[in-house]
């Protein structure tokens, strides 16, 4: 009796490591899918001028409104 009980629990603990390995297996995906999306985004925001840019731009269309 005790021997099938303990059987019994390291079946248990088989599916729930089945379980978890999945789980795992599922989360990589998810931070590998992230992970390229952050590559994604950095290559976008680096074909942005930049903050010192874009104002230098407004500080020359004001000079430029200002003269006319």
């Amino acid at each position: 009796a005790e021997n099938e009980e303990l059987k019994e629990r390291l079946q248990d603990c088989m599916e729930e490591k089945e379980t978890v390995k999945a789980d795992v297996s599922s989360l990589e995906e998810k931070v590998d899918r992230l992970e390229t999306i952050r590559v994604e985004l950095q290559y976008k925001l680096k074909s942005y001028p930049s903050k010192e840019e874009l104002l230098m731009k407004i500080q020359n269309l004001e000079n430029e409104v200002g003269r006319e």
